[in-house]
């Protein structure tokens, strides 16, 4: 069966889908004209090679595959080869040490001569192609895009994820169009042109109150635990007191949302003989009435007080979902429980639910797409109406008659093959939200018009389109005008949108989304819990706001003496007077060794792997995401190591050995400093003196905190040493000493952000050619302290953002 035979829509639109494909992904390929080699080249350049280089990268067998004796002068064929050439030479990583060395001048003459050559290919590809290539919309841009249009609330698991190509999702590189995702995307149209175009009638909003110890009492004459409430409870006049995690949510679960929707809930509850506030981790989930089972997911941290009161939050439910409360400190350990119990517990009164709350109805963008039209009772004009007015915000710009014609064109066949008016209207629409004109970003060569700057800026900071302030400047032609846009930044980065930049961005570039891909072992890490995993990223995004909202210099990413924390990660840090659940700016106390992203938790994490912690990992991640000078690839034929930390030798021994082959040690150099001095940190961002093991694995044992206020015993390994020496001969001891060496060349912590903000912002990866407006704009924030917020004004103002 074909891909697009079960549905109308999609047996309509596979043969223009093909055609639309295949006119995106033209076989004609532009040619630059091959570049001759500059005169000074064979008497300046060759003679330097040959003294310098030949003897390894020349002959019948070069080393690397690389022969720069027959490597062509060809900037177009050859441009990634000279690329290397020019780092390897720039860093003095070649020639390797114990062979024959060029004078400065030499480096700097060759060097020099291959940046000229590099930058100048580059100019001549930028002003005959534009820098950047059209790229789609990634999975979350057309998510985001779909709900701004239609309202569309769309599962991401429902689309397959993108690739990956300068260490981002947005970049024109990695994203392809499939046929398999063009039938994802038809589903998605489906179903978001269903909800829009029959909002039905507006859902109910209802308010249902549950009082805990009423239930108890319906169903036991006595105030003994109920087998309602489970276990390890106690009802006690007007209230249910919980001495365990585990039953708490069984009363909610009546409250089912009976729509989709956003609920309010308020909750009257107190801590129990706690002596401070309770924080509850709040899930919303399915509790094994859907399909799949049991399904569930952290959304909320609150806080309870010691004394009776009322707490108040929202969540999103999926209809049939409800809620359920997990406080942390007490177990999920059920017992028995004597009437005169007074050990710590979480008491609760009642439990209101409200929802699903509507602002309006039907939807806005149900209104925005059909206006006051009764599709039951419209005609031709009225549809047509509708396509007018909905191709030029899926497209983002005007649309003359000429482009919207093949869409009319589709929807009047339908009319005339006798389909009615909404059903013909839907394969117009699904004709526009499937055109490369809504998937795809594109522009001409040279400077954005407006509305190409508005979509580039708005993807950049909401990854959404553009809003309604956005177009009204570009449709006046404003929106370029620096001031303007200026005034277009802060407004965009002081709204509630701007979260979607602080987790895309952050998440990639600090590698935030793979958190989950590990779990620690929990015999070696009992201390790991979902209060700190909740927490962890929210501290780095707290962070990374933090910074960008007071135009803190960028620097602070990696050396501060303040970070957003609360209970659970003071705990964690070791860091005193922290309560509660919510984030808020502290400053760390001498010698806390934290500060700055590089020792947070998150990042801790994913550069581990749940049981153990590799220095080589952890050193090729600070040179990737910090420092911006990734080291290559490992030789093929050279094995990986295997740690082992159970006694026989330590992975700083395995190093030491690893360091000695020849073709190891130059990277090793670079990269294993890097990481030893992060060995005091375990593989849930916990700082040690020795490595843990598992408690059977060592003979020596120490006791460590759980969520539980248990002490849970653990194996004590080798002692770490986390002192080392960078390449170039420095000395530390730890890493706070680390940092502050680093800290000696700050403006290559600002370059290597500056590069990874301008891959995201124009979605694509980085060329030779854009290392002079990296430093040009390095050279406007260095003026402004590095002010993270002026560097993002910045980077919004540079010809190379404002081009294609």
């Amino acid at each position: 069966m074909s891909l697009f035979a079960t549905s109308p829509a999609r047996a309509i639109f596979a043969p223009a889908l093909v055609v639309m494909f295949c006119a995106m992904h033209g076989t004609g390929m532009a040619v630059a004209a091959e570049q001759s080699a500059p005169p000074d080249f064979a008497k300046l350049i060759v003679p330097v090679l040959k003294d310098k280089c030949f003897g390894c990268h020349g002959g019948d067998k070069p080393k690397g595959d690389l022969s720069l004796e027959t490597l062509a002068v060809d900037f177009e064929k050859e441009g990634e080869t000279w690329k290397t050439v020019y780092e390897k030479l720039s860093d003095g990583s070649m020639p390797p040490k114990g062979k024959p060395q060029p004078t400065p001048e030499q480096r700097r003459l060759v060097s020099t001569w291959v940046a000229g050559q590099l930058t100048a290919h580059a100019r001549v590809e930028t002003a005959k192609n534009g820098r950047a290539r059209i790229r789609r919309l990634n999975r979350i841009e057309y998510i985001n895009t779909l709900r701004d249009l239609l309202g569309a609330e769309i599962d991401p698991e429902q689309l397959p994820e993108d690739g990956v190509a300068g260490g981002f999702d947005n970049v024109d590189a990695a994203l392809d169009l499939s046929s398999s995702l063009l039938g994802s995307y038809l589903e998605t149209i489906d179903a978001a042109l269903q909800a829009a175009m029959h909002p039905g009638r507006r859902p109910e909003t209802t308010k249902r109150h549950i009082e805990f110890a009423a239930l108890g009492r319906q169903m036991t004459k006595t105030n003994r635990p109920m087998p309602r409430l489970g276990t390890s409870t106690l009802v006690r006049d007007n209230e249910v007191i919980f001495t365990s995690a585990g039953n708490i949510e069984k009363p909610v679960l009546d409250a089912m949302a009976a729509t989709t929707g956003l609920y309010r809930f308020r909750l009257s509850a107190h801590a129990v003989n706690t002596g401070k506030p309770m924080t509850l981790l709040i899930y919303t989930g399915n509790y094994g009435r859907g399909v799949q089972g049991l399904l569930t997911r952290p959304v909320e941290m609150i806080d309870v007080p010691e004394t009776p009161g009322v707490v108040e939050f929202t969540v999103p439910l999926v209809a049939k979902e409800s809620i359920s409360m997990s406080p942390y400190g007490l177990g999920n350990v059920y017992t028995k429980v004597a009437d005169d119990f007074n050990g710590p517990a979480f008491s609760v009164n009642w439990i209101e639910v409200e929802g699903p709350l509507i602002e309006a109805w039907p939807p806005e963008p149900s209104v925005r797409l059909l206006g006051d039209v009764d599709l039951s009772k419209a005609g031709e004009a009225e549809a047509e109406k509708i396509l007018r007015k909905f191709a030029p915000r899926a497209f983002r710009r005007p649309v003359r008659d000429a482009e919207l014609e093949p869409f009319m064109a589709l929807m009047k066949s339908r009319l005339e093959k006798g389909y009615s008016v909404e059903a013909a209207l839907r394969v117009g629409l699904t004709g526009i939200l499937c055109s490369p004109d809504f998937l795809y970003l594109s522009a001409t060569p040279g400077k954005l018009n407006d509305f190409d700057l508005a979509s580039r800026l708005s993807y950049f900071l909401w990854s959404t389109m553009p809003d309604d302030a956005l177009m009204e400047l570009a449709g006046k032609g404003e929106l370029a005008k620096p001031e303007i846009l200026r005034r277009q930044v802060e407004r965009m980065l002081n709204d509630p949108r701007s979260h979607k930049f602080t987790e895309n961005f952050t998440g990639q570039w600090l590698s935030l989304r793979n958190l989950k891909a590990t779990i620690p072992d929990k015999k070696t890490y009992p201390d790991f819990d979902e209060w700190l995993m909740f927490s962890m990223p929210r501290e780095t995004y707290g962070f990374f706001e933090e910074i960008l909202r007071n135009d803190r210099p960028v620097t602070e990413f990696l050396v501060s003496d303040w970070s957003m924390l609360n209970e659970r990660l003071a705990e964690l840090y070791g860091v005193p007077d922290v309560h509660g659940s919510a984030l808020r700016k502290v400053v760390l106390p001498a010698g806390a060794h934290r500060g700055g992203v590089l020792t947070q938790a998150a990042v801790l994490k994913v550069t581990a792997n749940g049981t153990n912690t590799s220095p080589v990992v952890r050193g090729a991640w600070v040179l990737d995401h910090l420092l911006g000078t990734p080291p290559p690839p490992p030789p093929k034929d050279v094995p990986a190591i295997e740690p082992d930390i159970r006694g026989a030798k330590t992975i700083r021994e395995q190093l030491t050995k690893h360091r000695a082959i020849e073709r190891c040690a130059n990277c090793h150099a670079k990269i294993d400093p890097l990481g030893n001095a992060l060995e005091n940190f375990d593989v849930i961002g916990g700082w040690r003196e020795a490595y843990r093991v598992p408690p059977d694995n060592s003979r020596q044992r120490v006791k460590v905190n759980t969520y539980q206020g248990k002490d849970r015993p653990v194996g004590r390994g080798p002692a770490v040493d986390a002192a080392d020496q960078l390449p170039d001969g420095r000395k530390f001891a730890t890493v706070d000493d680390l940092k502050a060496l680093l800290m000696a060349d700050s403006e290559q912590v600002a370059r290597a952000l500056t590069q990874k903000l301008l891959v995201y912002a124009t979605g694509h990866r980085l060329e030779f050619g854009d290392q002079e407006s990296v430093t040009a704009l390095l050279a406007a924030a260095k003026s402004k302290n590095y002010g993270f917020r002026s560097l993002i004004h910045e980077l919004v103002q540079s010809p190379t953002f404002r081009s294609k």
